[in-house]
């Protein structure tokens, strides 16, 4: 089957790669030239597991890409418009950003727009067209009404298939989804369900549905799991107040199965490019609709609290002896919103960097050094220009360099390196106090405590 993909970001990469894998023959066409040019030398901008390796098989034929083939054109270039043309499913993956807490649809108005000018005058027979960038319930119909009027009321090819792929992980999720939902139109042509079917496959997990209850579907997932999360860290702040842990607590509390054990790890907020952008988008929604929501605007709080209490522990480590009077090397280990990206969008790692360069206090005696395994964060430059204007010391540095020497170690993202660190080791180059803020409580305090280090984890009370 030809299947055209709009969007080679974070969804319309590992979307093409696994169609590829399946035999398809993929087209993938990118707005962004540096996008483009990157993904056709199979050394994608955007980091995920495996994926560059997946990329280069489909380029050689071997492994998992012996079956299919993937092609990377440019938007607007001839060749884009005739790859369109000739699909007989285009997915668009493109963008869907909020802008004042509402859904902009200009990318996604212009895919659509793009893939109808290259059908031309005509209704395509048996070709669709599948949503899978995230929309807000009502989107897809519009779109499908303003393709009516080109091609008559009977057209009825357009469909929403959301993703859930989680960053970090986006290529084994999209390989095994845990389930497929396909939003249709009631008078969907059987046809072009089936194509769609086929592109999404495996079978056994596919829900067909109508286009509103896949859209709300997406919302739905990131406000369950937003909210879960931000309760979790209300319990957590709780927890240190009187003592507690709030990685056992959540433990024992999760071995109820109507709770669960899954996503009950406390930490400084939650970020990325997906949950703040979807509860936001969710809540305005329904306040335009008159419709109050307050356990998801609640989370939307909560998580402001939780990144705030995070930064205020930081400062008040630094506001007592020693390291009040003391010339401070700070150390800040992991800078993505979650393990597993190069995405830094919303990441609370970040948000506590600019709040320390950003605070009022005195921070001539401090520098701050940051690492991460994906590399130099995009806002490096930008963070070491406002910093410098501050009279503070901003710099990036490897593992090794990071550690040694600091007085202070913020544990910003639970990256595998950061989590399993020796800590015999840490303990020896880091200069007294050594003290561990461990923002998403990766270190055992027992263990910490053997080694010398003074270690506060998020929810964890001082008397526990």
């Amino acid at each position: 089957m030809k299947v055209a993909i709009i969007g080679a970001g974070f969804v319309g990469t590992p979307t093409a790669v696994v169609l590829a894998e399946r035999g398809h023959e993929v087209s993938v066409i990118e707005a962004d030239e540096e996008r483009a040019r990157a993904l056709r030398e199979q050394r994608p901008l955007l980091y995920e597991d495996g994926l560059e390796e997946a990329l280069v098989d489909i380029h050689l034929g071997i492994g998992l890409g012996a079956k299919g083939s993937l092609d990377v054109y440019l938007r607007g270039d001839p060749v884009a418009v005739d790859a369109l043309a000739a699909a007989d499913v285009t997915i668009v993956c493109v963008g869907t950003p909020t802008d004042g807490g509402h859904q902009n649809d200009t990318a996604l108005v212009g895919a659509v727009e793009d893939w109808r000018n290259a059908i031309g005058d005509h209704a395509p027979d048996q070709r669709a067209i599948v949503i899978k960038s995230t929309v807000l319930p009502g989107t897809c119909r519009r779109l499908l009404e303003g393709l009516r009027d080109k091609w008559g009321a009977d057209w009825s090819d357009l469909y929403h298939s959301p993703e859930f792929l989680a960053e970090g992980t986006a290529l084994a999720d999209a390989r095994d989804p845990s389930r497929v939902v396909i939003g249709a139109p009631t008078c969907g042509s059987l046809t072009a369900v089936h194509l769609v079917q086929a592109a999404m496959a495996p079978f056994n997990r596919q829900h067909l549905t109508t286009l509103e209850n896949a859209e709300t579907t997406k919302y739905a997932s990131n406000c369950l799991l937003a909210a879960r999360l931000s309760a979790l860290n209300d319990l957590a702040r709780v927890c240190a107040s009187v003592g507690a842990d709030a990685v056992a607590v959540a433990r024992l509390a999760g071995e109820d199965p109507r709770i669960g054990s899954q996503y009950l790890s406390p930490g400084g907020g939650w970020g990325g490019s997906c949950f703040p952008k979807d509860v936001q988008a969710l809540v305005s929604m329904a306040v335009d609709r008159g419709i109050s929501v307050p356990s998801l605007s609640g989370a939307i709080v909560s998580n402001e609290e939780a990144k705030n209490w995070a930064i205020s522990q930081f400062w008040d480590t630094m506001s007592r002896p020693p390291l009040i009077d003391a010339s401070v090397k700070v150390a800040v280990l992991g800078l993505t919103f979650k393990p597993g990206t190069n995405d830094t969008r919303e990441s609370p790692p970040m948000e506590f960097v600019w709040s320390m360069v950003r605070s009022t206090c005195d921070l001539d005696n401090m520098e701050i050094v940051l690492y991460d395994p994906t590399g130099t964060p995009p806002e490096e430059e930008a963070l070491v220009s406002y910093a410098d204007g501050l009279g503070v010391k901003v710099r990036c540095a490897d593992v090794h360099e990071a550690v040694e020497g600091a007085h202070v170690l913020v544990l910003g993202t639970a990256w595998e390196e950061v989590a399993g660190a020796d800590l015999r080791w840490v303990a020896s180059v880091m200069e007294d106090p050594r003290v561990v803020l461990d923002t998403r409580r990766m270190w055992s305090p027992y263990a910490a405590g053997l080694y010398g280090l003074d270690y506060r984890g998020f929810g964890l009370g001082r008397a526990s």
